[in-house]
């Protein structure tokens, strides 16, 4: 799961730095729609991540 949080987090990255190299070419709208866009999607995964790590330990609590 360390590998999918990374993986988010180069998402989010990729969409920052392609949004704000799109806002400097001229090219705003594009821009923050790819910044937002990536953000969202990274924040999805990352939540959807969390929730299968939560509900994996609390199958491992109740199996105890």
């Amino acid at each position: 799961m360390r590998l999918a949080k990374w993986a988010c987090y180069l998402l989010a990255a990729i969409g920052i730095f392609g949004g704000v190299n799109k806002i400097l070419d001229g090219e705003a709208k594009v821009g923050i729609q790819l910044i937002v866009f990536c953000l969202v999607v990274a924040v999805g995964w990352l939540a959807f991540i969390h929730y299968i790590l939560r509900t994996s330990q609390e199958d491992k609590c109740k199996i105890k």
